[in-house]
């Protein structure tokens, strides 16, 4: 696991510097039509950074099969009907394959390129023959589409101020109110 980044927000904060709190205050957005529409009706789902649970609880109402993994005890603490793994993405191994593996939170860009392979090589140990692996990724205007903001439904505003490149083809971003400083889940 990867220690040592430091966050802020309210309630316990995770190794890779989130606010758990925060994101349990998120709303669910487009993410579960998304895959719903992509993946066959009862599929065996392996999402990779789940998180509190935010794009999880919407594919088990939807009749999915979920197994959530995060790095986060305390994210994993609000995950509700589904199998949950505590573990780095990196560092997975279940030994089973999935229909359906999701990469989602942004976590394909990752500064580090031994982190974004080994992301990658976890996908590819756990989907099975004929299954498809979902990942999320920005636009690509997003890191020089800056400053911007967007009022969430729920009412705070997420204000991403700057872009710094931090390796080949990956960019770090800042933001501010609510500060956060780890990758969107």
């Amino acid at each position: 696991m990867r220690e040592g980044y430091e966050g802020t927000g309210p309630g316990a904060i995770t190794p890779d510097g989130c606010a758990v709190e925060l994101y349990a205050r998120l709303p669910v957005a487009d993410e579960p039509d998304i895959i719903a529409a992509a993946v066959p009706a009862g599929a065996h789902i392996l999402e990779l950074g789940s998180g509190v649970g935010r794009v999880t609880h919407p594919l088990l109402e939807r009749g999915f099969t979920v197994t959530a993994v995060d790095e986060s005890a305390d994210m994993l603490a609000r995950v509700r009907g589904a199998r949950t793994i505590r573990s780095s993405i990196e560092d997975l191994d279940l030994g089973e394959r999935f229909d359906v593996v999701i990469l989602a939170s942004f976590l394909v860009h990752a500064g580090d390129e031994e982190v974004r392979r080994g992301l990658l090589r976890t996908c590819v140990r756990h989907v099975a023959e004929g299954g498809c692996v979902l990942i999320q990724r920005e636009g690509a205007d997003h890191h020089t589409d800056v400053p911007r903001e967007r009022v969430d439904p729920s009412g705070f505003t997420v204000r991403i101020t700057s872009v710094e490149p931090a390796g080949e083809g990956v960019s770090s971003r800042t933001r501010s109110g609510p500060r956060r400083s780890c990758p969107d889940r």
